[in-house]
């Protein structure tokens, strides 16, 4: 959880926020060993052509990860991962 925070506020490697201009590329990150299989998946789910289906597992795991995220997040109304507002609406 705390890393897919990371990657949607403050940005990691080619991976930022929607709000934020993409500046130089970054090296690794060393803040978390996570960040990477994250990132891959986020950019997956922003391409699959199979999620529309249903049929895609890679996508299931986002979808997954963003109720998870929602589920727990305390400041859903400014936080600045993806659908969290939305997602926190449709649990309660």
């Amino acid at each position: 959880m705390e890393c897919l925070q990371h990657i949607c506020t403050e940005g990691c490697t080619s991976v930022g926020p929607h709000d934020m201009v993409p500046g130089k590329k970054k090296g690794p990150c060393s803040k978390f060993s996570t960040c990477q299989g994250i990132q891959q998946l986020i950019n997956h789910f922003a391409t699959c052509k199979k999620r529309v289906n249903g049929g895609c597992l890679r996508c299931k795991r986002m979808w997954q990860l963003l109720r998870l995220h929602s589920s727990i997040c305390e400041q859903s109304d400014s936080c600045k991962v993806p659908l969290c507002r939305y997602l926190n609406l449709i649990i309660i």
